[in-house]
């Protein structure tokens, strides 16, 4: 069985880049999200009341047939590093969602994901507000230009909560986290920091500590 390795935190917060350079340092097979395929999502952004449980079960359904190749990949043995997780689903489903439709969300995943391998490794992006915002500024996607900043909040601090080490242990018995300062941290400024976080990964692997800051 092969290992697997997820990138996850708030949008633009590096994840893409990070999974492109580790895979190519690493040699490991790689798996990136859907994002500007999924056709509700710039309606989404538009009207989220209305939108939202047709762009949360279009992610949904895709991500699980991109997690079906990842296992896959594992099972014939080869390493597979992602720029997300599916469990991603359910942090942005708890703020879109509400009532019936959310309970009805949770049931589908739940179902959908059961018998299928957890990360050995969560490596999470962690900015504020601030950051979150210059990077998406940065990266210049239209759909996302008008974020409302109450809906980035929402995002920052469920990852927060999603991401504290007690309640990923909890929910993701033997996954180990590795969290980076995204505020502090810019990869191709400091080069070397690309290394201490390879080098974190290495470590984790080999069954170091369940619980690392790169900062």
């Amino acid at each position: 069985m092969g290992s697997y390795i997820v990138f996850e935190g708030v949008m633009g917060t590096g994840k893409t880049t990070l999974t492109k350079m580790l895979s190519s340092k690493l040699g490991y097979k790689t798996m990136f999200e859907i994002v500007e395929e999924n056709p509700f999502l710039e309606k989404f952004y538009q009207d989220p009341e209305h939108w939202s449980f047709q762009t949360e079960c279009f992610f949904l359904c895709n991500r699980y047939m991109q997690l079906k190749q990842v296992r896959d990949m594992l099972e014939d043995g080869k390493n597979v590093i992602g720029d997300y997780h599916i469990m991603k689903n359910l942090i942005f489903a708890g703020i879109t969602l509400k009532g019936e439709e959310l309970e009805k969300y949770k049931d589908l995943y739940h179902t959908m994901l059961e018998g299928f391998k957890l990360p050995d490794i969560i490596v999470y992006s962690e900015a504020s507000l601030e950051e979150v915002k210059r990077r998406i500024g940065l990266r210049g996607r239209k759909m996302e230009q008008d974020i409302e900043d109450s809906y980035l909040l929402d995002l920052i601090n469920a990852y927060k909560e999603q991401m504290d080490v007690e309640n990923l242990m909890e929910k993701y018995p033997g996954t180990k986290l590795i969290k980076i300062d995204s505020d502090s941290i810019d990869f191709y400024e400091t080069p070397e920091k690309l290394n201490c976080l390879q080098q974190s990964i290495l470590k984790a692997k080999q069954g170091g500590v369940g619980y690392q800051l790169l900062d």
